[in-house]
């Protein structure tokens, strides 16, 4: 690029070093959170602070079309509040001149789209490569620098910047929009792996809840016939099939519940986070075990869904992580039991009970560092070598557990785009922590 493109060279090295510094803090943004709207809002708003411009625009093409569309934008005061009213798309503004631009050379954004390479324009009126587009005309838009979001071979969209008036960019300034469209493409890329791999575990279990259906049926027969034969047999072996029995039983109801439950948010809203803990600890027998909700949060989530994160790390906690040794009695045999994952490091006991002591105390409390929460109890813990596979569906330390419960747990944070991670606690207990979640202070949230 050269001075005739409008670009200039700009030494100053604290520019660089503070422009990397906000890419970096994008960058931990965009781990954070999935890739959406406020995402993309936060950053065109950051992108045009930094450089100080007009206007800050990412266009994305839709799948098969011939044009860009506005996907998220920044309108400041000082643009025409006239002709912005006329475009939508852009803070909200009402619907009215369609805001897309052709995707051919027919456009900055488009050009740039074509070319694959950053395109900066000192002077629409004396740009003779393509044409000011109908967008910037409303806009006003005097100059501009646009650069390609994603691969080269396949790019997503384009991140563009616009002046009022004729404006030198700089190269540390067209260099500072490559390192955020490279951010926004990581982040694109890494959602749509994220939903992709969510879609195909839905779809594997729904069809786990059919196959569980299936079973009923010859289930049913084998435990009436079962039962036919101990009328006129009295044979202790026969209690080990209708153990048996039962066991396949609570393992149907539990893949049928996994699968028949909404893979989609149904109703994510700002919630207390301390509150719906609460309400969770409320419903699981914890006989003398001790709650300290401290996070101070709210979060945006679905209020029934979170429910049941809790519900599931707590009876996790309570029944397999008394710090004597002790174990509550199995309850996966009714609705909501999902709990199977053994985080113990001393030797199961077939027959447990649950702790009456009072030793065990679970804690929820934010992050300390990153947007999340995390549950810990100070238990017996968790062995390091089966923390990877403890939210796998399916895994179980315990001969008795249906290796559900805390697959339940990381496929609700899957549907809320969390991560979900186990290590020791500060007390040598279980730590489930939360990241990418969206949080507040709670006193914050209240009426809104």
């Amino acid at each position: 690029m050269s001075d005739e493109d409008g670009v200039h060279p700009d030494n100053d090295d604290s520019m660089r070093a503070t422009a990397w510094r906000e890419v970096l803090e994008l960058g931990r943004l965009t781990l954070q959170h999935r890739a959406d709207d406020e995402l993309y809002e936060t950053v065109t708003s950051t992108v045009a602070d930094r450089l100080g411009t007009e206007l800050c625009l990412l266009y994305e093409r839709p799948a098969e079309a011939d044009h860009l569309q506005v996907r998220a934008g920044l309108d400041v005061a000082s643009l025409n509040a006239t002709s912005l009213s006329t475009i939508p798309d852009i803070g909200g503004l009402e619907a009215g001149v369609d805001a897309s631009v052709p995707a051919g050379r027919d456009s900055h954004a488009g050009y740039t789209f074509h070319t694959r390479d950053p395109v900066v324009v000192r002077d629409y009126g004396i740009e003779t490569r393509f044409d000011r587009c109908a967008l910037l005309d409303h806009l006003g838009g005097t100059s501009g620098a646009c650069v390609p979001v994603g691969p080269r071979a396949s790019p997503l969209g384009v991140l563009a910047v616009h002046e009022q008036r004729a404006r030198n960019f700089t190269v540390q300034e067209v260099e500072y929009l490559e390192l955020v469209a490279n951010t926004l493409a990581s982040a694109a890329q890494r959602t749509a792996a994220r939903d992709h791999l969510s879609e195909h575990r839905d779809r594997v279990l729904r069809r786990s809840a059919e196959l569980a259906h299936d079973l009923r049926n010859p289930l049913s027969v084998a435990q009436g016939n079962l039962r036919l034969v101990q009328e006129d047999c009295d044979d202790e072996r026969l209690d080990a099939v209708e153990a048996a029995h039962e066991r396949i039983g609570r393992l149907c109801e539990s893949f049928q519940r996994l699968g028949n439950e909404e893979g989609e948010l149904t109703d994510p809203k700002w919630v207390q986070l301390d509150d719906i803990a609460e309400e969770a600890w409320a419903t699981v027998p914890t006989q003398g075990a001790t709650l300290r909700a401290e996070s101070e949060l709210a979060c945006r989530a679905d209020p029934k869904q979170l429910r049941r994160v809790f519900e599931n790390l707590f009876r996790n906690s309570v029944q397999h992580g008394s710090t004597n040794g002790r174990h509550a009695e199995r309850g996966d045999g009714g609705p909501g039991h999902d709990s199977d994952v053994h985080h113990s490091r001393t030797t199961h006991h077939d027959e447990a009970t649950l702790p009456t002591d009072g030793t065990l105390t679970v804690t929820i409390d934010r992050l300390s560092e990153g947007s999340g929460f995390h549950v810990e109890d100070d238990g017996s813990g968790m062995c390091p070598t089966v923390q990877d596979d403890a939210t796998e569906f399916g895994y179980s330390t315990d001969k008795d557990g249906s290796g559900i419960g805390l697959g339940v747990v990381d496929r609700i944070a899957r549907n809320h785009h969390w991560e979900t991670s186990l290590s020791e606690g500060s007390d040598g207990g279980l730590r489930v922590a939360f990241t990418g979640v969206r949080c507040r202070e709670a006193e914050a949230t209240i009426g809104h």
